[in-house]
């Protein structure tokens, strides 16, 4: 497949997550601990294996909270790509391409944007 997105944690520039399709066909994420020598695939729970976007979660300096935008909605993993979950709340978002955190009215929010160029946000967990 083609590489679509990858990021690595603030604390540990050795653990990079990537993730790609290749003509609609999946590729779901896959996990390098040692910058990108190996990898592994880690797409346990990932149904939708057609990943747009991968983003580290900012509070988690070590890389264990995890999310993927696919073209089905958001998925996340809280224990370093062992597994993934949909969140409901994105399920009909669209293609899920990138993510960033902000703030509105006080409180802290991931944002994220799909493939219709819409910005959508979430509360920051």
């Amino acid at each position: 497949g083609t590489v679509a997105s990858a990021a690595s944690p603030s604390g540990n520039s050795e653990v990079i997550y990537a993730g790609g399709q290749n003509n609609g066909v999946s590729s779901g994420i896959i996990k390098s601990l040692d910058g990108g020598k190996h990898w592994l695939r880690k797409s346990k729970g990932l149904w939708d294996t057609r990943v747009l976007g991968v983003w580290v979660h900012p509070d988690d300096p070590k890389g264990s909270h995890v999310f993927a935008g696919t073209h089905s909605g958001i998925y996340e993993s809280r224990d370093a790509a062992e597994s993934w979950t949909l969140r409901n709340e994105t399920a009909k978002w669209g293609g899920v391409m990138s993510f960033r955190e902000g703030m509105i009215k006080g409180m802290d929010y991931i944002l994220a944007n799909n493939d219709a160029g819409y910005i959508l946000t979430m509360p920051k967990a």
